[in-house]
């Protein structure tokens, strides 16, 4: 921090520290809640499977999540 010939902040500085204390941590915007923890699911299925997969979850307005939850319920799973 420099000081000026009669030793005091310039005001510049000051104004930014102010700023700076002022300004509080933004809350994050979340479009849903989630319900429980999630992990992630990697597998490489063969392009026929992977196609009908999206067009269902696109059919039925899913998330992918969703649609695969959908599939284990309708399964017995």
């Amino acid at each position: 921090m420099k000081k000026n010939a009669k030793g005091k902040t310039s005001s510049v500085e000051g104004a930014a520290k102010a700023v700076q204390a002022s300004v509080q941590p933004v809350a994050k915007i979340v479009r849903r809640i989630e319900t429980e923890p999630s992990a992630n699911l990697n597998i490489r299925p063969p392009i026929t499977t992977y196609n009908r997969f999206v067009s269902y979850a696109i059919r039925e307005r899913l998330s992918y999540p969703a649609a695969l939850k959908a599939l284990l319920d309708n399964a017995g799973e």
